[in-house]
């Protein structure tokens, strides 16, 4: 995924000249706007159609604050005013499956630009499930040059066929993996719900560590003699453990007691 920080943001602005134009041009992954006005409802469906597009491909960004025919950059300042959730539910309602994007802000010999980053969608295609002013439902638009539109027969012939060999391949690696480290130490995550059944332990992930999840090439570690899944990522403090219910015996009671805590073992549950 390519990185839109401060050295691409200088590479690619680097082409304004004196009077403030951009040489650039839109590409299959570039739209330019000369506004943000998110209360207008062409405005966003045609923002809708180019997300669209965007995810159908390779992704790509929409800028704004530049200007159509000649590119002129003239920024903007209202891009804060509308946030995440809302722009989120807007691409959800109009579209299936549901679209990532990030938000930047390009900061540009003095002025503010800003991008929405379309990420490509891993499930494809992306397609229109509610009429908007500028989409219909059923649609399946496509990024084509400088403009987004219906896809054509033969991009949706290689889009399906490249989604299908996807699957397969990811199938097979799956399958390959669970040979290797046998089924009966194979355990399944849900990553939409975070539940990880393990076979004889059930466990649920705290939503927000989902996407934090990375996998190594080794499957599981031995320690201090029992098995173990080893799972790499920054774990935030709301992450919680869920354990089960356990029975108090009199002898936790005075071993609690013995251990001079002042209270009960923690790993003790009613």
């Amino acid at each position: 995924m390519l990185q839109y920080d401060q050295v691409w943001t200088d590479e690619f602005f680097r082409v304004i000249d004196a009077d403030g134009v951009l040489h650039r041009r839109e590409s299959n992954s570039i739209e330019f706007k000369a506004k943000f006005d998110w209360a207008d409802k062409n405005f966003k469906s045609v923002v809708l159609k180019t997300a669209a597009a965007f995810a159908n491909r390779a992704g790509g960004l929409i800028l704004f604050g530049i200007e159509d025919a000649p590119h002129r950059v003239i920024g903007i300042t209202n891009f804060d005013e509308v946030d995440d959730a809302e722009i989120s539910g807007y691409f959800n309602e109009h579209l299936t499956p549901s679209i990532d994007f990030k938000r930047h802000v390009f900061s540009v010999n003095g002025i503010d630009i800003g991008a929405f980053q379309i990420l490509e969608s891993r499930t494809k295609p992306i397609i229109c499930q509610k009429d908007s002013p500028k989409t219909h439902d059923s649609d399946i638009y496509y990024r084509y040059s400088g403009r987004s539109s219906k896809i054509k027969s033969g991009d949706l012939r290689q889009l399906l066929q490249t989604q299908k060999d996807l699957e397969k391949k990811l199938w097979m690696d799956l399958l390959a993996k669970v040979a290797h480290v046998g089924v009966q130490n194979t355990g399944l995550v849900n990553l939409a719900t975070g539940h990880l059944d393990s076979g004889q332990n059930n466990f649920i992930l705290d939503e927000n560590i989902l996407n934090q999840i990375k996998f190594l090439d080794s499957y599981s570690v031995q320690q201090n003699g029992a098995p173990a899944v080893r799972i790499i990522g920054d774990v935030d403090r709301t992450a919680q453990v869920v354990e089960r219910n356990k029975h108090i015996f009199e002898e936790d009671i005075f071993s609690a007691f013995m251990d001079q805590r002042g209270h009960l073992n923690e790993n003790l549950r009613f």
